[in-house]
This record gives structure tokens, C-alpha cells and sequence, in this order.
């Protein structure tokens, strides 16, 4: 008796956003980021982070990542003294 499995969970599925070299993920980056190179560089970090998490699927990787963008931080100031 075999079992079918309708969901195929043992094999990874690959989608046209699976890059397969660096070169393809760049430019998929590009293409989901319309354009825009910092969003593509973000979402090639997120990519490499996270990407085992959805089969390395680069739209599902957009779809559930963010990247925080640069600020300069929040400043300290030292509590006033009470008199």
C-alpha cells in the first residue's frame, strides 16, 4: 500500500522566484524590489537570513521579511536629578 501525498511535503518545491545563481538572485531581487538597489540589497540579506525558511523561495522571503532601515539610534540623556 502506497500513500499519496497531495501536498508533496518531502520534496522541495522550486517557483520562478528560486534563484539558482547569484546572478539570478540579483536580478530577481531587482525585479521584485522594482528597481530600487537598496531594497534589492535588503532583500538579498533577508534572502540568505531567512530564505531556508520558505525553500529559498525569494517572493515568499519579501512577502514575510522586513529590513529595519539605518537611523541614527535613539540618544541617551541622563535623568535629572530631583531636589
Amino acid at each position: 500500500m502506497t500513500m499519496n501525498n497531495p501536498l508533496n511535503l518531502t520534496k522541495h518545491s522550486y517557483s520562478i522566484w528560486t534563484p539558482e545563481s547569484r546572478e539570478d538572485a540579483w536580478e530577481i531581487a531587482k525585479l521584485l524590489s522594482k528597481g530600487d538597489e537598496r531594497q534589492a540589497h535588503d532583500l538579498i540579506l533577508c534572502h540568505a537570513a531567512f530564505g531556508h525558511h520558505y525553500d529559498y523561495d525569494m517572493g515568499l522571503v519579501l512577502v514575510n521579511t522586513s529590513a529595519v532601515p539605518a537611523t541614527k539610534g535613539i540618544e541617551y540623556s541622563p535623568p535629572s536629578p530631583v531636589w
